[in-house]
């Protein structure tokens, strides 16, 4: 398991169609088919889970291209801080190179609503994630009790 901070006043806004949802919508719905397709996640939440999520005050910042929803991104406040969970890129999107792109979008709308940091934790199978996590202006590791110390109570929420 590898742990990252974001600091989000580093963050930068890019040119991108994304939109920061509170509650469920058909949008979210059709990206969370396209990864349930795509990564044939057998644990994959549904929407019944994503409504508690809504319900637990989580976010999701949807990706669009050409006003298609092709990505996602769950963010649970634990003010200051974010922390950030199920990130989803669809293979289906004609723009490569977007997952850094949309990351730091999120990164730069969740500091205008004025959050500090993004935390999270990379499973070690997943260096996609993890390498492109670097890459962030305001990027650094951290331990897993720093992580602990910046969730605070979102542990116990059953779908991290």
């Amino acid at each position: 398991m590898r742990y990252v901070s974001v600091n989000l006043a580093e963050t930068k806004k890019h040119n991108l169609q994304i939109e920061v949802i509170d509650s469920m919508t058909d949008d979210l719905l059709k990206v969370m088919k396209l990864c349930k397709e795509e990564l044939r996640w057998n644990d994959m939440y549904d929407e019944e889970e994503a409504i508690s999520r809504f319900k637990d005050g989580c976010m999701c910042v949807l990706y669009y291209e050409k006003n298609v929803p092709l990505g996602l991104c769950w963010f649970y406040d634990v003010r200051p801080n974010l922390y950030t969970f199920n990130w989803f890129m669809s293979k289906k999107r004609k723009v490569r190179k977007t997952a850094k792109p949309f990351l730091d979008a999120c990164g730069y709308e969740m500091y205008k609503k004025g959050y500090h940091h993004w935390v999270a934790y990379i499973d070690d199978w997943n260096d996609f994630a993890f390498n492109a996590t670097k890459t962030f202006e305001g990027y650094r590791s951290i331990s897993v009790h720093q992580f602990n110390e910046m969730i605070k109570g979102a542990r116990k929420k059953l779908y991290f």
